[in-house]
């Protein structure tokens, strides 16, 4: 029998229910000695009812006293009683705790199916009053309609009437963003002609001109020209491809891509030494940022973030990139 399905209610109340049965058992002292064990009843107290009355008076007492003592005492009864050598040996206890076994379980699932029955009732009654609240509603609504008078609707027309008025005003702003675009075209057809005004009376003063003014508007031209060369990324010029112009503090220098490329130290040439990244960091004054990848720059962007850019090519590795002799 498993105890643990059912509660110490329902196995007390099969105790005191059973308890003639139960003391019916023939030659129960070890049964008996088998409680005294395990504590559930106290050493000796048979042997006093045995003194006094018959066998089976006295072991009627002792559930007697079990019962008395609790559901506790009953509840570790059942688990000394439902052990196997205690079965094997009383038939009669074997039996019997099948029986409960069974009517326990018939029990346990008669009442789990209640409760299921009694919350589906519930259940379908709340459904039902909802259904009835919904109804309520409509048909009150429904008569309020009903037994109102033209001044009802007269306020609805007049409800009506406010969104009319309030949808109005998107036609005119129709009709002012058509002026302001017109407007704006005229604008801009004016402006064109100024320019072309000017453009003119340009060419017609360079054609005044002599080749004084002439030479200058070239010079002009040119350093334009080498401003625009300038702003291009120093890195992507075909003749930095090798040599790339680097800074680091007010110190300049250039840096070998090659080599770097290949983990070299000495890939820096500063005033016509090769020297290691570091030191070129030391001679530009940033030697306590201990990190030469962010303290050298090309065109005011540092070399970490041109490395992981793609721009400055490194070979690949897993960690920390660094330098080797």
């Amino acid at each position: 029998m498993d105890l643990g399905f059912f509660t110490k209610e329902q196995l007390f109340d099969v105790f005191r229910k059973n308890k003639t049965k139960l003391s019916t058992i023939k030659k129960p002292k070890t049964l008996l000695r088998h409680l005294e064990d395990n504590g559930v009843i106290r050493k000796g107290l048979y042997e006093e009812q045995k003194l006094v009355e018959d066998p089976d008076e006295s072991v009627y007492k002792v559930l007697t006293h079990i019962e008395k003592m609790g559901k506790e005492h009953v509840w570790k009864f059942w688990n000394c009683v439902n052990q196997e050598h205690i079965l094997e040996r009383y038939s009669q206890l074997s039996k019997l705790t099948k029986e409960l076994n069974i009517e326990l379980k018939n029990s346990h699932e008669s009442n789990y199916l209640r409760k299921n029955n009694n919350t589906a009732e519930k259940s379908k009654h709340q459904d039902a009053g909802k259904e009835t609240v919904v109804k309520k509603r409509k048909s009150e609504s429904n008569c309020e309609s009903i037994q109102a008078g033209p001044s009802s609707q007269s306020t609805t027309s007049q409800r009506k009437t406010p969104e009319h008025v309030g949808r109005a005003p998107d036609s005119h702003s129709l009709r002012k963003n058509n002026k302001t675009a017109e407007k704006s075209k005229h604008q801009d057809a004016g402006k064109e002609t100024v320019v072309k005004k000017r453009k003119s009376e340009s060419n017609c003063e360079s054609n005044k001109a002599g080749p004084s003014s002439q030479s200058t508007t070239s010079q002009r031209k040119t350093a334009e020209h080498v401003g625009r060369e300038e702003q291009k990324d120093l890195w992507d010029l075909p003749v930095n491809k090798k040599w790339l112009p680097v800074k680091c503090g007010k110190e300049k220098a250039k840096l070998n891509r090659n080599a770097l490329n290949r983990r070299k130290r000495d890939c820096i040439k500063h005033r016509g030494k090769i020297i290691t990244p570091w030191k070129f960091e030391q001679l530009g004054g940033k030697e306590s940022c201990h990190n030469w990848k962010k303290s050298i720059l090309c065109q005011g962007i540092n070399l970490i973030t041109l490395m992981k850019r793609g721009d400055l090519k490194i070979p690949g590795h897993v960690g920390k990139f660094t330098l080797r002799k």
